[in-house]
């Protein structure tokens, strides 16, 4: 599991349906759970992902069989969806962990 710091006053911006709107718009399989949500997309073969205070928690499997087309692709979901998510890009990510 992986934890990751919501920039200060971004956290605003996945309330009312906007965590949702976010995850919909960067992945192809969204269903909601319990306290957060069920991600399936690409490599991915299975994420949850919640907001616990001002963090992130994702959980994720991988199915590390895909080419190369796909994993890329993946790639590039997943680090669209934590820049959007955190309001931190990979780089200010990194620095935080």
């Amino acid at each position: 599991m992986q934890a990751y710091d919501i920039k200060r006053g971004h956290a605003r911006t996945l309330e009312g349906g906007g965590f949702q709107t976010i995850l919909e718009d960067c992945y192809d399989s969204v269903a909601e759970e319990d306290a957060g949500f069920l991600v399936r997309h690409g490599a991915i073969q299975e994420m949850r992902v919640w907001v616990e205070g001002n963090r992130l928690h994702v959980e994720m499997a991988m199915d590390t069989q895909v080419d190369d087309a796909t994993a890329a692709d993946t790639i590039r979901a997943h680090n669209a969806f934590l820049e959007r998510a955190t309001g931190f890009n990979a780089k200010q990510r990194r620095k935080r962990l």
